[in-house]
């Protein structure tokens, strides 16, 4: 039987043991627990990463959290269209386990998605900290209407992965994720977008996320910039994007993405985040 929530996690071996207790500490935290926490597992995971998901297992009622290997699955959109196969839920709830989810987070997604049920995706704000949640670097905003998230879509995604909830069904029968390395949320939202699901955005942050020191570093450079470059392409061949707004994405984006740290930062943080 379909259980309504599902959190899905793709959890890498390399992953901080640190990191995933806080995140999954965040989920016990909740007001109104998920049906089913799902982590798709890639790679062999070290000890320490397997003790804390036996300790969490135990912890939280029985059945709620499952982990599975990813298999052949290499990187994040391959691993969540792992998960996206496997999981119970009616909708999920996308998490990273670097983050931290706010007490409230289910519930109050949980309580839109009753309000509006014509809402296939739903994300939030996010507030971004430094490595240690010790220092908040500001808000990264987003529209709220539908009509106000399909004019930005044009030009970058206005989600934020982190927090979103979407339907499952939904999310299959689109296909899943595109296998792109990077901007794969852009390019699997803008599906939703582009056949017309309803979307929606709510107004206050509902996840604190890392960014840190190497925040523009993972955001640079020729691997990087060619996932986007194959996310816009993406994009641009599911008929969201015109011609001309690719060409544009193709220009802005190497022009971008090869940018002093600092200055790519500055960019960031005028466009992107609010404090």
């Amino acid at each position: 039987m379909q259980v309504e929530s599902t959190v899905l996690m793709s959890l890498f071996w390399k992953e901080k043991p640190a990191y995933l207790e806080d995140a999954l500490l965040s989920l016990y935290n909740q007001t109104v627990l998920p049906d089913e926490i799902l982590l798709v597992c890639e790679g062999t995971l070290p000890e320490e990463l397997i003790q804390i998901l036996h300790y969490y297992e135990t912890t939280f009622p029985a059945g709620v959290l499952r982990w599975i290997d990813a298999g052949d699955a290499k990187g994040l959109p391959a691993c969540l269209n792992v998960g996206l196969a496997a999981a119970k839920g009616k909708y999920i709830f996308r998490f990273d386990t670097d983050d931290i989810c706010l007490p409230e987070r289910i519930e109050r997604q949980l309580e839109f998605l009753h309000q509006h049920p014509e809402t296939a995706l739903l994300s939030a704000p996010v507030d971004e900290y430094d490595l240690e949640m010790k220092e908040m670097l500001g808000v990264r905003q987003v529209p709220q209407s539908h009509e106000e998230i399909v004019k930005m879509a044009k030009w970058r995604s206005p989600f934020c992965h982190p927090v979103t909830v979407y339907l499952r069904d939904v999310a299959l029968s689109l296909g899943g994720y595109p296998l792109v390395s990077a901007a794969e949320d852009y390019a699997f939202f803008s599906l939703f977008l582009v056949k017309g699901y309803k979307a929606a955005n709510m107004p206050t942050a509902l996840v604190k996320a890392r960014t840190g020191k190497d925040f523009t570093k993972r955001r640079k450079g020729a691997r990087f910039l060619k996932g986007e470059l194959a996310s816009h392409a993406f994009i641009n061949k599911i008929g969201f994007h015109s011609n001309a707004v690719y060409y544009f994405h193709v220009v802005s984006k190497t022009i971008l993405r090869n940018l002093p740290d600092k200055l790519l930062l500055t960019v960031y943080k005028k466009f992107v985040r609010s404090k």
